[in-house]
């Protein structure tokens, strides 16, 4: 457990708990970013925070116990969205919390909460929680939590001092990083260092199948980015960073600003950060040469779709073909351009499912540096394309309860139920094996053991020829190789 401590006597104190956002079989989940704007913004409204994630600490009694003592609150926050593995964390968290400090008022709040609306739950404030909650915050907002607090503590609005900047990470120089590095060989090629560190929140686009289509941007400014980047490396020796923002590339000008900046300073740092292409295509040649000369290693585009009708209803901006043009403008520059494949969508045909393939198949021909990550769809609901989907799902859960038990159904059952059977069974086996097999798997890459090559070459051939049934390679998968594809799909 870490402790946040604001200058001078605190308001009140908060033990704030993150559960676990990924699967038990990462065992390093690294820094839960965008819980930092919220511990920043507690501590500047002069709490006391308590800190302790799940990855870290676990569901353990001893390290609850020692965070409720003396707590006004506890809050379990959703930094991450991954709502399929967060759930039973959750859960643990609030029943572990009413057991041990009965008296201390509970809160649940964050990303799994801002999507899940009293209507579609249909148990009011609280989502079904109400044994376990006294209150549910549905905005994963990093002043939401602040704004409630000093309501129950009945603290004026404007008691604290507003800041310049609509977006701050101060907790992020204030916390011991150091258990939260990791690594990112999928990123960067290598086993050093790394850390995902927040610079932004939202984003403009408004996609219709996208958590933040109705989100506003909030961005760290260029010189609190840099900053906070040469403090880290600084302090713990880091030179690798995962921008943490899902459209850093939206203004060009704070780019600029900020690879000057890095470059001024002679921070020898790599980098990864995501664009959408419409964005990265405003960009000339010499704008990229200074971005690759500071440091950028790999950009994630959000390329989804090889059918200009499928990117239209997608809500996006640009031509499947500018894919290309960005990848090799990137590649020439040594910057590695990671694309970004949804599958699964509202709306998707055979038609669209073959064009993406093709492209998939034409961005790996360009060069073997090209990377890919495939995911199927998942409806959310207050999105446009969330408010189609979930008209054709039945008998939804009634409780926050439910929600395991439902997700066993539909990982069983039907899962896409907007698609055709047939196109939610060769969606699924796409993103679960054939495109990891044929383009993400590091020991086919290598070309090592001749199994593995010969599934990779059937793989290969499925995707060419759109023969999607009879999965026998993948039932061979399965029965003899021990080591897994890299998983590019979270649920």
């Amino acid at each position: 457990m870490q402790t946040i401590r604001p200058q001078g006597t605190p308001r009140g104190r908060v033990l704030l708990y993150v559960p676990r956002w990924l699967p038990p079989a990462w065992s390093r989940g690294g820094l839960p970013y965008r819980v930092v704007p919220v511990l920043s913004a507690l501590a500047r409204r002069g709490y006391e925070v308590r800190f302790l994630t799940e990855v870290q600490a676990g569901l353990d009694d001893g390290a609850m116990a020692r965070g409720l003592a003396g707590a006004d609150a506890a809050v379990v926050w959703c930094a991450e969205l991954n709502p399929g593995v967060q759930i039973a964390g959750v859960l643990g968290a609030l029943r572990a919390m009413k057991r041990l400090a009965p008296q201390v008022h509970r809160v649940a709040g964050g990303g799994l909460f801002s999507i899940l609306p009293p209507a579609f739950l249909g148990r009011g404030d609280r989502l079904g929680l109400d044994e376990l909650v006294d209150q549910v915050i549905r905005d994963d907002r990093a002043g939401a939590l602040a704004r409630y607090l000093d309501g129950r503590a009945g603290v004026a609005a404007g008691a604290a001092p507003a800041r310049r900047l609509r977006y701050e990470v101060a907790a992020l120089r204030r916390l011991d990083l150091a258990p939260f590095l990791g690594t990112a060989p999928s990123l960067f090629g290598n086993h050093e260092p790394a850390l995902q560190i927040p610079t932004g929140y939202g984003c403009a686009k408004h996609c219709p199948f996208c958590f933040y289509e109705r989100t506003r941007p909030e961005l760290l400014g260029a010189e609190e980015l840099v900053g906070t980047i040469a403090h880290v490396t600084a302090r713990y020796g880091v030179r690798q960073y995962l921008l943490g923002e899902l459209d850093f590339f939206a203004s060009v000008g704070r780019v600029d600003r900020v690879v000057r900046g890095i470059c001024a300073r002679g921070l020898a740092v790599r980098w990864f950060a995501l664009a959408s292409p419409e964005d990265l295509a405003r960009i000339d040649d010499a704008g990229l040469d200074r971005i690759a000369a500071a440091g950028c290693h790999t950009i994630e585009l959000g390329t989804e779709a090889g059918s200009s009708q499928a990117l239209v209803g997608l809500g996006k901006r640009h031509r499947p073909q500018d894919a290309l043009a960005l990848s090799h403008r990137l590649l020439a520059r040594g910057i590695v351009p990671m694309h970004n494949i949804l599958f699964g969508y509202v709306g998707e045909t055979r038609a669209h499912r073959r064009a993406s393939l093709a492209l998939v198949r034409r961005l790996a021909e360009l060069d073997e540096r090209v990377r890919f990550t495939f995911r199927l769809y998942q409806a959310i609901p207050d999105t446009t394309m969330g408010d189609v989907a979930f008209t054709h799902i039945a008998a939804r859960p009634r409780t926050f309860e439910e929600i395991p038990a439902y997700r066993a159904r539909t990982e069983s059952g039907r899962a896409l139920p907007w698609l055709t059977r047939s196109g939610e069974r060769h969606d699924r086996l796409l993103t679960e094996y054939l495109l990891a097999m044929a383009y993400e798997d590091p020991l086919a890459r290598a070309a090592t053991g001749w199994r593995r090559r010969l599934l990779r070459l059937a793989a290969r051939a499925r995707l060419r020829l759109g023969f999607l049934d009879f999965p026998l390679d993948r039932a061979l998968f399965r029965r003899f190789e021990s080591v897994p594809l890299p998983d590019t799909y979270l649920p």
